[in-house]
């Protein structure tokens, strides 16, 4: 979605149809679309086995992707990826938003909500509070 609120043609970000990663929700600042990759797979034919189709991948590192919106100097796809520093998921995103820090530097804040033992304890959230401080302070 650019600026000026076009939707851009659609692109494919993964090919599995067999299982994929619960991309359940998303973020828009002025500048950025923000994909969250979190560490939750789904696979719906877990459920022919009687198990609840999201699970907790402790090996799939979560990650935020930035998407310019800039309808002049971007190329649409242009997913530039961010790799937090651990396992983890958030649920749901309430916002984001751009600062500039003491250093010119542009920082995206993003506020996200995550429950412990969601979905069956699939989630199996855990030290929310220091991986917000790893994953931001590393990149």
């Amino acid at each position: 979605i650019t600026p000026s609120g076009n939707v851009r043609a659609l692109k494919p970000l993964w090919s599995s149809i067999v299982g994929s990663i619960f991309m359940h929700d998303f973020v828009v600042t002025n500048k950025y679309t923000i994909l969250y990759e979190g560490s939750m797979d789904i696979e719906p034919v877990r459920q022919i086995i009687g198990r609840h189709p999201l699970q907790y991948n402790e090996n799939r590192i979560a990650r935020f992707g930035l998407l310019p919106r800039d309808e002049v100097n971007s190329k649409h796809g242009d997913v530039v990826w961010y790799d937090c520093s651990s396992a983890q998921s958030v649920f749901h995103f309430v916002n984001a938003w751009e600062e500039i820090d003491e250093n010119d530097n542009l920082v995206i804040v993003i506020i996200g909500v995550r429950e412990d033992g969601f979905f069956h304890n699939a989630l199996k959230a855990k030290g929310a509070r220091d991986w917000i401080k790893s994953a931001t302070l590393k990149q």
